[in-house]
């Protein structure tokens, strides 16, 4: 009898943890970011709206804007066409490769990912140069033959 408490107890604990993982996947169905979640609800109901003061259009704007900076084409581009020195940085970090097509920029993003970041475009462009790719791979099995 005094095994059938605990694993009694034992079941109910299992079902609450599993109803609430549960409640957490259905949740966050979207991988969405809450300023995306946020800014996507105010593009929503100021469209709607049909008569907007200049104010609301003004957010509407800005909202959209948000939106369209964090695309993966707005990133590519951005980074395809920087300044003078920034250019010469995007040089030293792609050594002797060429700067990537936006096709072959899009196949190195990660699946699933919507919105993107300056800094996660230029982790998409550090992977194009294939000799600090080999040095870095030669230096891990090196390492790795020292310590054996």
């Amino acid at each position: 009898m005094h095994r059938n408490k605990h694993s009694n107890k034992f079941n109910i604990m299992s079902t609450i943890k599993t109803n609430s993982v549960k409640k957490v996947i259905t949740t966050n169905k979207s991988n969405a970011p809450k300023w995306a979640t946020n800014a996507e609800a105010t593009i929503k109901t100021l469209k709607a709206k049909k008569e907007r003061s200049q104010f609301e259009t003004l957010r509407l704007v800005n909202q959209m804007y948000k939106i369209e900076n964090r695309s993966l084409s707005k990133i590519y581009r951005e980074l395809a066409n920087p300044s003078t020195e920034i250019q010469s940085l995007i040089s030293e970090m792609l050594g002797k490769s060429e700067f990537p097509t936006f096709a072959q920029f899009k196949a190195k993003a990660k699946q699933g990912q919507i919105y993107f970041s300056v800094y996660s475009g230029l982790l998409i462009v550090k992977q194009f140069n294939k000799i600090a790719k080999t040095r870095s791979k030669v230096a891990k099995q090196n390492k790795v033959t020292a310590n054996k």
